[in-house]
Order: C-alpha cells, then sequence, then structure tokens
C-alpha cells in the first residue's frame, strides 16, 4: 500500500519533464546532466560520513560537533573541486569579496 504513491509520483514526475522539455522548451537532458556532474562532488562526503559513523560512535555533544566540523570542511571542498562549475565558484567568490573585510576590488581605487 505504501509503495503506490511512490510509483504515482515517479510517473507524475516524468510527465512533467516531458511537457517541460516538449511544450515550454526547457532543455531537461542538460538539466540532468548538471545534476549528475553535482552529485559527482558527494561522493568523497558520503563516503566520509558512513566510516566516521561506523568508526567513531557520537558519545557526546562534542564528539557530534567535532563530525559536523569535519564533514563539512570536507563537503565545501569535494563541492568547490568537483562538483561546483565555474559560474557557481564566481557566484561565491562574489560574495565572499563583498563580505570579507580588507579585500579591495580589482581596478578600484579610493
Amino acid at each position: 500500500m505504501g509503495i503506490f504513491p511512490v510509483i504515482c509520483t515517479v510517473i507524475f514526475q516524468y510527465c512533467n519533464q516531458i511537457y517541460y522539455y516538449k511544450k515550454c522548451g526547457i532543455n531537461i537532458p542538460h538539466f540532468w546532466k548538471n545534476i549528475g556532474m553535482q552529485a559527482r562532488g558527494l561522493v568523497v562526503p558520503v563516503l566520509l560520513g558512513i566510516g566516521m559513523k561506523r568508526l567513531f560512535p557520537v558519545n557526546s555533544a562534542w564528539m557530534m560537533l567535532a563530525q559536523i566540523a569535519v564533514y563539512t570542511f570536507v563537503y565545501v571542498v569535494s563541492m568547490w573541486l568537483v562538483g561546483m562549475n565555474d559560474f557557481e565558484k564566481s557566484l561565491i567568490t562574489g560574495i565572499a569579496g563583498k563580505l570579507l573585510p580588507g579585500k579591495e576590488k580589482a581596478g578600484r581605487k579610493e
């Protein structure tokens, strides 16, 4: 009984994607290609998360915070190196350049 809603959701989403591709002109194959490229950046963090959970069980809040910090660092580095394209990286560096103090913009003199 619980599988029927899942099947209906998958069929509905598939039909929606066909509609978006044929009637709205949205490039759905390109969209899924980009999703696949981003998913490559998740391989290392997922394996790390599974390994940390098995090797270092959480006994305290400090252990949990340490695991969160390690996982977050690995996730950010992995997504930066593998999961993001140049446009996405430029968005982040642009925002970081505005938020971090002491950074002057190139070509700007005051």
